[in-house]
């Protein structure tokens, strides 16, 4: 397999500014991933749980055998 040309300078000014703005993307995506994964916050899962009901995650958790895909 030949080796593929590029002309991207990782050294240039548009390179850094580029690569500074994904990583802030990457930040605020992380942020709402763990958002999701608390299920609306800890108020919404109280009362969840109050109601006798369990969160989505773990009555998957629950119908998954463990140690198996999905």
């Amino acid at each position: 397999m030949g080796i593929l040309e590029t002309r991207v300078d990782p050294s240039s000014a548009e390179f850094k500014a580029n690569a500074d703005y994904n990583r802030g993307l990457v930040a605020i995506l992380r942020e709402r991933l763990e958002q999701v994964r608390q299920g609306g916050g800890r108020e919404a899962m109280e009362r969840h749980r109050s109601r006798g009901k369990l969160p989505a995650r773990e009555r998957i958790e629950r119908l998954c055998d463990p140690h198996t895909p999905f």
